[in-house]
């Protein structure tokens, strides 16, 4: 069985929790190398990836020689640089989201990512959750009216060189909320409120308009003794709440009911995998683009909704070439 060569770059706490169990998982893959500037981690490493070469200069990963596609899992003000030269030496590449921690830097990867013809994904992991998998499915089946829709987070981090709470966080709702229900954010209004220590945003209060007429509600606390990540569609007859893997329905006049164990196509780092062996159309569902359009739609979502805040008006959302 021909294997798959994949490099991380970044191995703190996401890669080793979501990342590596999903690669180490297939027979198909080997991971052969690793970089992390905390020489510790790198001692460290589990048993399965002791044979990878390891390094504390991402570039020493970027080699087609070496790899046949990198996962970039390092903090978000570091991913522009890393992607670029990747791209630029036509490595498929693998990003956690968000693309980058300006809508300037996305444009600029997804451009040199179509120009070299050669893979981008933005890991928006929320899409291959069963749960988001299954509101999905059942929203584009049914004729059921969708009303309107809620996301809140509260104790939602970030820092002003990662880009702020928006970014580390929120950039995952502004994603999965247009691909929930096949409609683009068009225009947005509302309140930021920045701390004044650090600069970043402590809370949003924001109405999100979507292309089909759609609106949704979403509200963020920074500092918040209570964690929470919820999404919500209501609709008509039948309304679904999100808690990230948490699923719960309700069909009026019903209460709330969880959904137990509902099927899933995967990991997003096994479609990434399938992407570069050609044994995934990348329009499928899930799906993500080849290119990031979608990572570059979510950051420009990222900015209006902060020119919103900074001048008090609705604000609409530029669209991305073929953006989903």
């Amino acid at each position: 069985m021909e294997q798959t060569r994949i490099g991380l770059i970044g191995v703190g706490r996401f890669c080793p929790n979501y990342h590596i169990p999903n690669l180490i998982q297939r027979r198909d893959v080997e991971i052969t190398a690793v970089c992390d500037i905390s020489q510790d981690r790198l001692d460290n490493l589990p048993e399965s990836l002791c044979a990878s070469q390891t390094s504390r200069d991402y570039r020493d990963l970027l080699d087609p020689d070496l790899v046949d596609g990198v996962v970039v899992s390092t903090p978000n003000q570091y991913h522009y640089e890393q992607c670029k030269l990747a791209l630029e030496r036509r490595i498929p590449v693998l990003v956690d989201k968000p693309t980058t921690v300006t809508v300037a830097h996305a444009k600029e990867l997804t451009a040199i990512s179509q120009s070299q013809e050669c893979l981008l994904m933005t890991a928006f992991t929320r899409r291959f959750m069963a749960s988001t998998e299954y509101v999905r499915s059942q929203l584009a089946s049914s004729s059921d009216d969708i009303q309107y829709m809620t996301a809140i987070q509260r104790r939602a981090g970030g820092n002003l060189a990662d880009g702020g709470m928006l970014h580390t966080r929120t950039v995952h709702i502004l994603d999965v909320l247009p691909w929930l229900v096949g409609q683009r954010i068009v225009a947005v209004a509302g309140t930021v409120a920045y701390e004044e220590a650090g600069g970043v945003e402590d809370f949003v209060d924001v109405r999100l308009d979507f292309s089909g007429g759609l609106c949704a509600h979403l509200l963020c606390i920074k500092n918040c003794d209570e964690y929470e990540d919820e999404v919500t569609v209501y609709s008509a007859q039948k309304s679904f709440r999100l808690e990230r893997d948490l699923l719960f329905t309700m069909a009026r006049p019903s209460g709330w009911e969880p959904v137990e164990n509902p099927s899933h196509q995967g990991s997003l780092t096994g479609y990434f995998v399938d992407v570069i062996q050609g044994k995934k159309v990348i329009e499928s569902a899930p799906g993500v683009d080849p290119h990031s359009r979608d990572g570059l739609q979510a950051l420009r979502v990222v900015e209006a909704i902060h020119e919103a805040g900074r001048t008090g008006r609705s604000v609409a959302v530029p669209l991305s070439e073929s953006a989903k």
